[in-house]
């Protein structure tokens, strides 16, 4: 089980939460723990399961959106918090009134990854850790050079990290899970038989742009 890993027991040793602490409180905490200590970053996962993704995030630097995600999912649950994974597509580039576009290159654009935690008070809230991205712990004297927006990164990272525990911005679509098991790029095989599945296969090794545009009426 995820408790058994040497990685999780150490991380909920340091937290020590209380008998009296609620499940807010330690969803919180598990929280704070993680996008105060860890980076956002690309990453090559040979999995994308609940155990390893903890382990991963909790023995390295940090993570992607889904990675995160599962680890404090996995944390949450640990402590008896109900959580569910939500998939869905950021959507922050104006092109025009009331329009809005993402870009991705060779990656899905339902590809976000956040997470609904189970509160007897508030029912499902939102937890998302996009927050990460432009927070303080994201720049560097080589990302961010103007001293006027260091400082206001830094004056405002507190702000970023609070708002997205128990909100998520208007940027989000929300899909199904088995959105991300459909293929963006296909290439036909004209050798193979109309109808067949084999005709349409997964273009592996091409490189390619998706874009998504929506309008908000």
């Amino acid at each position: 089980t995820i408790c058994e890993l040497p990685e999780v027991a150490r991380f909920r040793q340091r937290l020590g939460f209380s008998v009296a602490s609620s499940d807010e409180e330690k969803a919180r905490t598990i929280y704070y723990a993680l996008v105060e200590n860890k980076r956002f970053k690309k990453t090559k996962d040979r999995t994308q399961n609940p155990k390893y993704s903890t382990a991963a995030v909790l023995s390295d630097s940090g993570g992607h959106c889904r990675t995160l995600a599962r680890a404090f999912a996995s944390l949450c649950r640990a402590e008896g918090i109900p959580t569910r994974e939500v998939t869905g597509a950021l959507i922050g580039y104006p092109v025009g009134e009331n329009r809005y576009e993402s870009r991705n290159y060779c990656q899905p654009l339902f590809g976000h990854t956040w997470v609904e935690i189970h509160l007897h008070s508030k029912g499902w809230v939102p937890v998302e850790f996009h927050g990460i991205v432009v927070a303080a712990g994201a720049m560097s004297k080589d990302n961010v050079k103007d001293k006027g927006l260091r400082r206001l990164i830094l004056e405002n990272s507190r702000k970023y990290l609070d708002y997205y525990f128990g909100h998520v911005d208007n940027q989000r679509l929300i899909c199904s899970n088995s959105v991300k098991q459909i293929s963006l790029c296909l290439v036909e095989d004209p050798e193979q038989p109309a109808g067949d599945r084999r005709r349409w296969p997964d273009a592996e090794e091409m490189r390619f742009d998706c874009s998504l545009e929506v309008e908000c009426l």
